[in-house]
């Protein structure tokens, strides 16, 4: 994202200020980090049977290496985890900006999303 890479305009010190961004970051690197902790082996396994397959084997014929196997499930976990984390990240993100002042048309281009869905994300992020 292009945004990772830019400066950063700080105008007010807000480094004591507790929020739900906080949690909800620390959450998302658990997340990125138990992913990449994954994705070696998963590579691996994927690059085995490719190799299998390019050498005339059916995908029948692999048994363990592709039906049932580890690969789709984990795939399908570190999807699920980067999702919710990334839900997570963005209703807090998007809370913390409207209470910072932000209007909901500056939240949704920020986001790339519209406004509508900005509205949708504060509703889901109100405390129970």
């Amino acid at each position: 994202m292009t945004f990772v890479n830019q400066p950063l305009a700080v105008t007010t010190d807000h480094s004591d200020v507790d929020d739900a961004v906080r949690p909800a970051m620390e959450a998302m690197i658990d997340a990125v980090d138990e992913v990449v902790a994954h994705l070696g082996p998963v590579n691996a396994r994927l690059m085995a049977i490719l190799e299998l397959r390019k050498e005339g084997h059916a995908y029948s014929e692999m048994g363990s290496h592709l039906a049932g196997s580890p690969v789709i499930q984990m795939l399908s976990a570190a999807s699920e985890a980067l999702t919710d984390a990334t839900a997570r990240l963005r209703r807090a993100a998007a809370r913390e900006l409207r209470a910072e002042g932000m209007t909901m048309e500056a939240i949704a281009a920020t986001f790339g999303v519209s406004r509508q869905r900005v509205s949708a994300l504060l509703r889901e992020a109100r405390p129970n």
